[in-house]
C-alpha cells in the first residue's frame, strides 16, 4: 500500500531535484525564418526528480516563435514543470506563438498539448481562451507518492486576479494546472497556489465519522 503524501515532505523533495532551467526568453521581431525553441529533458532513473522551470517567454510584437518541449519519464520518476508566457509587452500586441508539450511516462503517452496565440490563431484572446488576460501558463506535476484521487479545483476569481484550474489527468499520479492572469506575478502566484493545494494535509475525520 502506498503511503499518504505528506505536504512538507513532498514539497521539500521538489526543492532538491535534478534541475533544468533556462533564462528569460523574449521572442523578438524580425526573425527569419520563424524562431524555434525546443528542449527534451528526461528523468529516467528509478528515483529521478526533474524540475523544468523556464523563465517566462515574452511574445513581442511582430515575432514568430514555435516552442516544443518533449519530456520522457520513468514510471517511478517525479516531474515538476512550469511554462509561462507573456503575450505582448505593456500596451503592445503579441507576436504569433505556438507551443507544444509532449510528456511520456514509462514509455506511454501522458500528455500531448498544443496551443496557439496571436494572429492568425483564431479566437486566442476571446472569453473561451484568455478572456482579456495577457499572461498564461501551466504547471504539470507527476508524483508517484500521490495515491489519492484528486478532484478538479478552481483557484482565483477570474476577473482582477485571473484564475487557475487544477485538473487530474488520466494517470492518477499526474495533475495539470492551467492559468490566465493580468500579469506574470499574478500568474506565478496562481500556479504556486495550485501546487500547494495538491499537498494540503487532509482534514482528519471527526469522531464517529465514517
Amino acid at each position: 500500500m502506498s503511503r499518504p503524501c505528506d505536504r512538507s515532505t513532498a514539497l521539500d523533495t521538489f526543492r532538491h531535484p535534478q534541475q533544468e532551467r533556462t533564462g528569460a526568453k523574449p521572442a523578438d521581431a524580425g526573425r527569419s525564418p520563424a524562431g524555434d525553441r525546443r528542449a527534451r529533458p528526461s528523468a529516467r532513473g528509478s528515483t529521478a526528480s526533474l524540475h523544468w522551470l523556464p523563465e517566462p517567454l515574452i511574445s513581442t510584437r511582430g515575432s514568430v516563435l514555435h516552442q516544443a518541449f518533449t519530456v520522457d519519464l520513468a514510471s517511478t520518476s517525479r516531474l515538476l514543470m512550469r511554462e509561462e508566457q507573456l503575450l505582448g509587452r505593456s500596451g503592445e500586441a503579441p507576436g504569433h506563438l505556438t507551443t507544444r508539450l509532449t510528456v511520456r511516462r514509462g514509455g506511454r503517452p501522458l500528455l500531448d498539448q498544443h496551443s496557439a496565440y496571436g494572429h492568425p490563431a483564431p479566437a486566442w484572446d476571446g472569453p473561451a481562451v484568455l478572456g482579456g488576460h495577457r499572461a498564461t501558463g501551466q504547471l504539470l506535476l507527476v508524483d508517484p507518492g500521490l495515491d489519492a484521487p484528486q478532484e478538479p479545483h478552481l483557484i482565483g476569481d477570474g476577473s482582477a486576479e485571473g484564475h487557475a484550474v487544477l485538473t487530474p489527468l488520466a494517470d492518477p499520479q499526474a495533475l495539470i494546472a492551467t492559468a490566465v492572469a493580468p500579469t506574470p506575478a499574478q500568474l506565478r502566484h496562481l500556479l504556486d497556489t495550485a501546487l500547494a493545494h495538491v499537498y494540503e494535509t487532509p482534514r482528519p475525520e471527526a469522531e464517529g465519522e465514517q
